[in-house]
């Protein structure tokens, strides 16, 4: 369904006891755990911060364009990584969040796989989601 992409990127979430919600973004799909090219981000995320997570990494050379093969709109990788550190603030039942691969093909991005954990501390104490489409299971 989308055409084919050679680059994989990440971008995740996971709550830390003392700092909150830490922001992940780097290269993705099996190439996650062999490079650990990734860099880390304290939400909320602006452009400038972005930016530096984007360029924290050497998968980023190739975002800009090195070898003219994966040229990408950077600024919307931007906007994604911003919208990305919003949620995971705006939602703290979300303990954990990876969208991985998002793959890259003929200039764009698509999220290809994702993957949400639910806090059980949160779960335990709310009664009501009103932020998410989910309720918890019925006792």
């Amino acid at each position: 369904m989308i055409p084919p992409g050679n680059l994989e990127l990440i971008i995740g979430s996971k709550t830390d006891n003392i700092f909150g919600p830490v922001i992940l973004f780097g290269f993705g799909g099996i190439s996650t755990e062999i490079f650990r090219d990734t860099s880390i981000g304290l939400p909320p995320l602006t452009q400038n911060l972005a930016k530096r997570m984007i360029a924290g990494t050497r998968v980023s050379r190739l975002l800009y364009g090195e070898r003219k093969k994966f040229k990408i709109n950077v600024s919307e990788l931007e906007k994604i990584l911003i919208g990305f550190s919003h949620f995971a603030v705006d939602f703290p039942e979300v303990e954990e969040i990876d969208i991985n691969p998002i793959m890259v093909s003929n200039n764009r991005l698509f999220a290809v796989d994702a993957r949400i954990v639910l806090s059980e501390k949160v779960l335990r104490k709310e009664k009501n989601f009103v932020g998410l489409a989910i309720s918890p299971k019925a006792e």
